[in-house]
């Protein structure tokens, strides 16, 4: 009984995450279209430690960027405050290199 709950409290924290997270992006002013928590489930389904901001725009893009090292409680590690990148998509050429 007790591993469940665990579970169910994980899983709902993981949603209020994800949620805080697209929050933090929208009081700024970024248009969000979407937030993907990264987890891991060898460590029984918990976050690694980063997520995947999708935006709506080029403008909420860069205004997520100027955010970079801003103070986030609750939403970042150790310091406190959020690193925020650009992804790049993997190509062919990014794969055979890493062969």
């Amino acid at each position: 009984k007790k591993a469940a709950q665990r579970d169910a409290r994980g899983e709902r924290w993981l949603e209020w995450l994800e949620r805080d997270l697209g929050s933090f992006f929208r009081d700024a002013g970024c248009k969000v279209a979407g937030v993907r928590l990264v987890i891991d489930a060898k460590r029984r389904n918990k976050t690694r430690g980063f997520a995947f901001v999708d935006f709506e725009d080029p403008a909420s893009l860069n205004l997520a960027q100027t955010l970079h090292n801003k103070e986030a409680k609750g939403l970042a590690d150790k310091d406190g405050k959020l690193r925020i990148e650009k992804a790049h998509a993997t190509t062919d050429e990014d794969r055979e290199r890493q062969q």
